[in-house]
């Protein structure tokens, strides 16, 4: 494949996704955007300390990788 193909494919509309994932990728963005301001300027803070979220983020990670490699055992 010649690198002007390539590029051809890469932003080719017809036959592709992209159309269908534009509007909810902006629409996330903008659901995204909103709660990241009214975090900052609102004052409000759960008071929910970092520690716990990521020790569990730790376990989660550890208990998907212990479950994906005996998938791959199986397999």
């Amino acid at each position: 494949m010649y690198r002007q193909d390539f590029w051809e494919e890469v932003f080719k509309l017809q036959g592709s996704i992209t159309p269908y994932v534009t509007g909810r990728v902006i629409v996330f963005c903008l659901i995204a955007t909103a709660a990241w301001v009214v975090y900052q300027y609102a004052e409000y803070h759960s008071g929910i300390a970092v520690a716990p979220c990521e020790i569990v983020g730790v376990v989660l990670a550890l208990l998907l990788v212990q479950r994906t490699n005996a998938g791959y055992d199986r397999w």
